[in-house]
């Protein structure tokens, strides 16, 4: 796997740091607002489990502070379909406090703008490429790598747990160690179970790869039709065994994109659960506060560290 690396050196913007601050108040090593980046290239993943022809450029960030362990978790994060240019877009707020709670964070940069290009599936070669990087990595802990998308990024993060996404693009390793979608619209999700056609195969949505799934979601969201339990109903449509890995946690007050930089207010045709309808981002700092609260206890329950004996 040849890998082009590009190091830089990150100062947090002051507002942005603050948020990470108190996000993190309880983690150790949030002392400074510099942190370590580098800019990777690394080859997509093609079926079978080879290297693509094509590269996807992705974010690296190394934990702040100085820790002492060789290796740590990591997390990949899949941007909404904004694009990762766009001033909207509000992923960097996740991999701040990922960094500074010790976590590696790698953001593809699977497409600048426009909307996105395809469908999510399409990215899947992308975020298994990066996901076999990660594994790599000196500084990674291979068995400790998770997957968190935001909307468009969610819902390829749902379709990466599947188990006919890893058996098409994995040659039996790496696994991620666990998923975290965010508003990666439920009702679509329900919809696909039952057998709405899709780029995924229909049986697909029926087998899983058994790694914990936490959904957050929110409760004034246009998409799903402001319906709280829309994400809940999506989990209790799957069969008995896959829907055991699944959990959601659910913010009453949120909307779409409650994490975003900025509003927005659209009309989108798979918003109110596919009748159409305006759907509105409303950026929230207290959820957002909470929502990276509960991601950092979510990922430290599902990968926890490995004790020596």
């Amino acid at each position: 796997m040849k890998i082009k690396v590009r190091r830089t050196l990150m100062v947090m913007p002051l507002p942005a740091a603050l948020v990470v601050l108190a996000s993190c108040a309880q983690q150790p090593n949030v002392a400074a607002a510099v942190q370590a980046q580098e800019t990777v290239q690394v080859p997509v993943a093609a079926a079978g489990g080879a290297d693509g022809s094509r590269k996807i450029e992705a974010l690296v960030r190394q934990p702040s502070g100085g820790s002492a362990q060789p290796r740590h978790p990591a997390v990949i994060l899949l941007h909404s379909s904004w694009g990762w240019a766009d001033d909207h877009e509000g992923v960097a707020v996740y991999a701040e406090a990922l960094s500074r709670a010790g976590y590696v964070t790698l953001v593809p940069r699977m497409f600048p703008g426009g909307g996105g290009n395809g469908p999510a599936a399409s990215y899947l070669p992308e975020l298994f490429g990066v996901l076999r990087y990660a594994a790599t990595r000196p500084d990674v802990d291979p068995n400790r790598i998770a997957v968190s998308g935001f909307s468009f990024g969610g819902i390829l993060s749902l379709i990466a747990d599947t188990k006919w996404a890893n058996e098409s693009y994995l040659n039996g390793s790496p696994r991620a160690a666990a998923y975290a979608p965010f508003y990666p619209v439920c009702w679509l999700f329900k919809a696909n179970v039952k057998g709405k056609p899709s780029p995924v195969p229909t049986d697909a949505w029926l087998e899983w790869t058994g790694a914990p799934v936490r959904i957050f979601a929110g409760g004034k969201d246009d998409y799903d039709d402001r319906d709280p339990n829309a994400c809940q109903e999506a989990i209790d449509s799957l069969p008995e065994l896959g829907r055991r890995s699944f959990s959601v946690k659910v913010y009453a007050s949120a909307t779409h994109g409650w994490d975003q930089r900025r509003a927005a207010t659209f009309y989108e045709g798979i918003a109110c659960k596919g009748r159409g309808c305006y759907n509105s981002n409303v950026p929230d700092a207290q959820v957002t506060q909470q929502s990276i609260k509960d991601l950092l206890e979510f990922l430290g329950t599902a990968m926890p560290a490995q004790t020596r004996q």
